[in-house]
């Protein structure tokens, strides 16, 4: 309800909270609000177990403390996140959005000109991609460059084939970095990823 009001550069998420849980919120956020009203979200749980950062982290969340919170630790992580304004500014790409020539192409020839199944096309496009988004990220954050290498291999050509090149490009360098054992400023890159998707879902809602 707050976040239909205001727009907030970071989310401190409890993981733990009754009727919905952090992970179900942070959902929901990632999936309902547009790029501009998209917070950081940190979560905040005082059940640290193996696996909660990386399940955090699938749920869309960027970050993640345990309780007790260590306020050093929660400085340099807010000390260490962009401001919203910031983290929206475009990334120099050559690469269009998307690609309308490829999307009119399916949609009339592919689809026969049929808004319905063209608009399936897009939601399931969607309904994947986010997944693969939620994996990749997580990956990003967590250093596993194997997994980096093969999600973004995926979403690099379930994007490509809707003519969605500056994502495509995106995916396509992580997998060439990937391979060679290390990705060098997977934050940064992390962001860059986000900034693309979140322009392509906006782009394509035109279209659906």
């Amino acid at each position: 309800d707050l976040l239909q009001k205001k727009a907030y550069d970071v989310i401190l998420m409890d993981v733990q909270m009754p009727e919905l849980d952090g992970l179900a919120a942070t959902r929901r956020i990632r999936a309902e609000f547009p790029p501009e009203r998209q917070p950081r979200i940190v979560a905040m749980t005082a059940n640290a177990m193996p696996g909660d950062r990386e399940e955090c982290l699938r749920a869309g969340m960027d970050d993640y403390l345990s309780k007790p919170i260590v306020i050093a630790d929660l400085q340099a992580l807010l000390m260490g996140l962009k401001p919203l304004r910031e983290r929206l500014e475009a990334p120099e790409t050559d690469a269009p959005v998307i690609e309308a020539k490829t999307l009119e192409f399916i949609r009339d020839d592919l689809c026969g000109g049929d808004p319905q199944l063209f608009g399936e096309m897009v939601t399931c496009y969607r309904q994947e991609s986010e997944k693969l988004m939620a994996s990749l990220t997580a990956a990003l954050a967590t250093g596993d460059w194997p997994e980096v290498v093969k999600t973004a291999h995926t979403l690099k050509s379930s994007s490509a084939s809707l003519g969605l090149s500056a994502l495509a490009e995106a995916c396509k360098a992580l997998e060439t970095e990937g391979r060679q054992g290390e990705i060098s400023q997977p934050q940064q890159k992390k962001e860059d990823l986000q900034r693309r998707y979140y322009g392509v879902i906006e782009a394509l809602a035109a279209w659906s």
